[in-house]
């Protein structure tokens, strides 16, 4: 890392953004381990569906970082599992919440 006072600087140190969320979605991995790579796949087929809905490039981008940090509320690899297989609405929500509010800090 190099030391920069540009707006993506955190403590004086500048971050790739994208190399983040490519690790946060490899940490996140590790979460659902039964489904290994979920997150990659999750994006993958977001940044297909921007695409074939004709989206710009840049909005396709979008989703595939999206797709890749989905479940960054999910706490455990039982609650993943939960999620998978019981499907219940408001479990989903409670993950998704959680996931706002580590994102929004």
């Amino acid at each position: 890392m190099k030391h920069s006072s540009s707006p993506d600087a955190i403590a004086g140190f500048e971050v790739d953004l994208k190399q983040a969320l490519i690790w946060v979605a490899r940490a996140l991995d590790y979460v659902g381990v039964d489904d290994t790579h979920h997150s990659h796949r999750v994006a993958y087929i977001a940044y297909q569906c921007a695409l074939a809905l004709n989206w710009d490039l840049k909005k396709a981008e979008f989703c595939y970082f999206a797709g890749m940090i989905h479940d960054c509320g999910v706490s455990e690899t039982q609650e993943h599992k939960m999620l998978l297989d019981e499907l219940i609405p408001q479990d989903a929500k409670a993950h998704c919440l959680r996931g706002y509010q580590t994102l929004k800090q």
